[in-house]
Protein backbone atom coordinates (compact mmCIF):
# COMPACT_ATOMS: atom_id res chain seq x y z
CA UNK A 1 0.00 0.00 0.00
CA UNK A 2 2.77 2.45 0.92
CA UNK A 3 4.76 1.45 -2.16
CA UNK A 4 1.85 2.10 -4.50
CA UNK A 5 1.16 5.45 -2.85
CA UNK A 6 4.84 6.43 -3.22
CA UNK A 7 4.84 5.42 -6.92
CA UNK A 8 1.65 7.40 -7.51
CA UNK A 9 3.05 10.51 -5.80
CA UNK A 10 6.40 10.21 -7.56
CA UNK A 11 4.77 9.77 -10.97
CA UNK A 12 3.01 13.09 -10.39
CA UNK A 13 6.30 14.76 -9.48
CA UNK A 14 8.35 13.18 -12.26
CA UNK A 15 7.56 15.78 -14.95
CA UNK A 16 8.37 18.59 -12.54
CA UNK A 17 11.63 16.98 -11.43
CA UNK A 18 12.71 16.38 -15.01
CA UNK A 19 11.65 19.92 -15.90
CA UNK A 20 13.79 21.34 -13.10
CA UNK A 21 16.73 19.19 -14.21
CA UNK A 22 16.26 20.39 -17.80
CA UNK A 23 16.22 24.00 -16.64
CA UNK A 24 19.42 23.48 -14.63
CA UNK A 25 21.33 21.65 -17.36
CA UNK A 26 19.92 23.91 -20.07
CA UNK A 27 21.04 26.99 -18.15
CA UNK A 28 24.52 25.50 -17.79
CA UNK A 29 24.73 24.89 -21.55
CA UNK A 30 23.47 28.40 -22.26
CA UNK A 31 26.03 29.96 -19.90
CA UNK A 32 28.85 27.83 -21.36
CA UNK A 33 27.96 28.85 -24.91
CA UNK A 34 27.56 32.51 -24.02
CA UNK A 35 30.93 32.59 -22.25
CA UNK A 36 32.55 30.82 -25.20
CA UNK A 37 31.06 33.39 -27.58
CA UNK A 38 32.32 36.30 -25.46
CA UNK A 39 35.81 34.75 -25.18
CA UNK A 40 35.97 34.12 -28.91
CA UNK A 41 34.97 37.64 -29.87
CA UNK A 42 37.31 39.27 -27.33
CA UNK A 43 40.37 37.15 -28.09
CA UNK A 44 39.95 36.97 -31.85
CA UNK A 45 39.86 40.73 -32.20
CA UNK A 46 43.13 41.01 -30.26
CA UNK A 47 44.85 38.03 -31.88
CA UNK A 48 43.86 38.90 -35.42
CA UNK A 49 45.80 42.14 -35.16
CA UNK A 50 48.86 40.43 -33.65
CA UNK A 51 49.17 37.14 -35.55
CA UNK A 52 46.73 35.54 -37.99
CA UNK A 53 48.33 32.09 -37.49
CA UNK A 54 47.83 32.22 -33.73
CA UNK A 55 44.31 33.47 -34.32
CA UNK A 56 43.54 30.46 -36.55
CA UNK A 57 45.00 28.07 -33.95
CA UNK A 58 42.84 29.61 -31.21
CA UNK A 59 39.77 29.37 -33.45
CA UNK A 60 40.48 25.69 -34.04
CA UNK A 61 40.63 25.15 -30.26
CA UNK A 62 37.39 27.05 -29.81
CA UNK A 63 35.80 25.01 -32.57
CA UNK A 64 36.67 21.85 -30.61
CA UNK A 65 35.17 23.36 -27.41
CA UNK A 66 32.07 24.30 -29.35
CA UNK A 67 31.81 20.73 -30.64
CA UNK A 68 31.94 19.35 -27.09
CA UNK A 69 29.30 21.78 -25.86
CA UNK A 70 27.14 21.05 -28.90
CA UNK A 71 27.42 17.29 -28.24
CA UNK A 72 26.40 17.81 -24.60
CA UNK A 73 23.50 19.96 -25.78
CA UNK A 74 22.41 17.27 -28.23
CA UNK A 75 22.50 14.59 -25.53
CA UNK A 76 20.60 16.88 -23.18
CA UNK A 77 17.79 17.39 -25.63
CA UNK A 78 17.74 13.71 -26.62
CA UNK A 79 17.44 12.72 -22.97
CA UNK A 80 14.71 15.18 -22.05
CA UNK A 81 12.83 15.50 -25.33
CA UNK A 82 10.26 12.78 -24.67
CA UNK A 83 9.50 13.92 -21.13
CA UNK A 84 9.31 17.57 -22.17
CA UNK A 85 7.12 16.73 -25.17
CA UNK A 86 4.54 14.99 -22.99
CA UNK A 87 4.78 17.70 -20.35
CA UNK A 88 4.25 20.45 -22.94
CA UNK A 89 1.42 18.49 -24.54
CA UNK A 90 -0.27 17.99 -21.15
CA UNK A 91 0.24 21.66 -20.29
CA UNK A 92 -1.27 22.74 -23.60
CA UNK A 93 -4.32 20.49 -23.18
CA UNK A 94 -4.71 21.51 -19.52
CA UNK A 95 -4.55 25.19 -20.41
CA UNK A 96 -7.20 24.88 -23.10
CA UNK A 97 -9.38 22.78 -20.80
CA UNK A 98 -9.00 25.25 -17.93
CA UNK A 99 -9.83 28.14 -20.24
CA UNK A 100 -13.07 26.51 -21.34
CA UNK A 101 -13.90 25.54 -17.77
CA UNK A 102 -13.39 29.12 -16.59
CA UNK A 103 -15.50 30.40 -19.47
CA UNK A 104 -18.31 28.00 -18.57
CA UNK A 105 -18.10 29.05 -14.92
CA UNK A 106 -18.30 32.73 -15.91
CA UNK A 107 -21.26 32.13 -18.23
CA UNK A 108 -23.22 30.03 -15.77
CA UNK A 109 -22.47 32.43 -12.93
CA UNK A 110 -21.22 29.61 -10.78
CA UNK A 111 -18.60 30.32 -8.20
CA UNK A 112 -16.12 33.02 -9.16
CA UNK A 113 -13.65 31.25 -6.91
CA UNK A 114 -13.70 28.20 -9.18
CA UNK A 115 -13.12 30.32 -12.28
CA UNK A 116 -10.25 32.25 -10.69
CA UNK A 117 -8.67 29.04 -9.37
CA UNK A 118 -8.90 27.50 -12.82
CA UNK A 119 -7.24 30.53 -14.40
CA UNK A 120 -4.48 30.50 -11.77
CA UNK A 121 -3.79 26.84 -12.54
CA UNK A 122 -3.47 27.73 -16.22
CA UNK A 123 -1.11 30.60 -15.49
CA UNK A 124 1.02 28.30 -13.32
CA UNK A 125 1.38 25.86 -16.21
CA UNK A 126 2.07 28.65 -18.70
CA UNK A 127 4.86 30.03 -16.51
CA UNK A 128 6.62 26.65 -16.51
CA UNK A 129 6.09 26.34 -20.23
CA UNK A 130 7.53 29.80 -20.89
CA UNK A 131 10.63 28.99 -18.80
CA UNK A 132 11.27 25.84 -20.85
CA UNK A 133 10.79 27.73 -24.10
CA UNK A 134 13.01 30.62 -22.95
CA UNK A 135 15.93 28.35 -22.09
CA UNK A 136 15.56 26.33 -25.29
CA UNK A 137 15.36 29.50 -27.37
CA UNK A 138 18.49 30.99 -25.81
CA UNK A 139 20.47 27.79 -26.37
CA UNK A 140 19.30 27.70 -29.99
CA UNK A 141 20.31 31.33 -30.54
CA UNK A 142 23.81 30.73 -29.14
CA UNK A 143 24.23 27.58 -31.23
CA UNK A 144 23.23 29.39 -34.41
CA UNK A 145 25.40 32.40 -33.66
CA UNK A 146 28.51 30.32 -33.02
CA UNK A 147 27.79 27.98 -35.93
CA UNK A 148 27.47 30.82 -38.44
CA UNK A 149 30.48 32.56 -36.91
CA UNK A 150 32.65 29.46 -37.45
CA UNK A 151 31.24 28.94 -40.95
CA UNK A 152 32.10 32.53 -41.84
CA UNK A 153 35.61 32.28 -40.38
CA UNK A 154 36.54 28.84 -41.77
CA UNK A 155 35.08 29.25 -45.25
Amino acid sequence: DNTLRFIHEFSGLYPYISGIMFCCFGSIVWIMMTSLRVRIIDEIELLHLASPELCFKKLTDYKRHYGLIFEFNKRLFNGFSTVLFFYILATFVRTINNGFEALINFKQDLSMTNAVTTLLQSSHSLIYLSIFCYISHNIREEVFFLFFFFVKIFS
